[in-house]
């Protein structure tokens, strides 16, 4: 049975809950994980991957900001978008391999393209270590470091007794909380003796 989206799109709170579901509801075969990100659709409000969600469109409540919307929301629009403009709008509404991220003078508009932008990719975890150090004072610096290391850590704990995490890659996990504590502790020495960061 084909899809079908809701007569309007659902608000954030009406979105499917991601603890809910544990694989794409588009596609029905991406499992999630560390790797395999959750997106929602804003169109359906349902749980995707990244594959079943390249497309970006104006949708209500959004004002002329495009979001991530379903292929299978994509399928159902598309005939509509497609008159009487043709084509040509089409590819004006869904500039999938380009995103633009422009600010204006609306003050509405730029809060909903902040809200709304994701990364393509991961940044380096490197250069975003670099400009963190570059821009941050250090004392703020460590206390992050160490709070992002402790909310990692939780990560490593199993979700009941003897049962761990399918979605959590644990051997990358523990990679990250050591590069992290390595710049942590050469963050640290650049205080001497006498800070109270010196002895973590």
């Amino acid at each position: 049975t084909k899809f079908t989206p809701p007569d309007t799109p659902p608000t954030k709170q009406e979105w499917v809950a991601n603890d809910e579901v544990t694989e794409c509801m588009c596609c029905q075969s991406t499992r999630f994980s560390m790797f395999n990100r959750r997106h929602h659709c804003r169109r359906c409000g349902r749980v995707v991957c990244g594959n079943c969600s390249p497309h970006r469109f104006k949708v209500c409540g959004y004002g002329n900001v495009k979001v991530r919307i379903c292929s299978d929301c994509y399928e159902y629009i598309l005939p509509k978008a497609t008159q009487p403009e043709g084509p040509r709008r089409v590819r004006a509404e869904s500039r999938d391999s380009e995103l633009e991220w422009w600010l204006t003078k609306d003050l509405v508009y730029n809060a909903t393209v902040r809200e709304e932008f994701t990364y393509t990719h991961a940044p380096s975890v490197a250069l975003c270590l670099s400009i963190l150090k570059l821009h941050t004072e250090h004392s703020s610096l460590l206390r992050f470091l160490f709070n992002t290391i402790e909310m990692m850590l939780r990560l490593l704990r199993p979700i009941s007794p003897g049962i761990i995490n399918p979605e959590v890659d644990y051997t990358l996990l523990i990679t990250m909380i050591r590069s992290l504590l390595e710049f942590a502790k050469l963050s640290c020495s650049q205080y001497g003796s006498g800070s109270e960061w010196a002895t973590v």
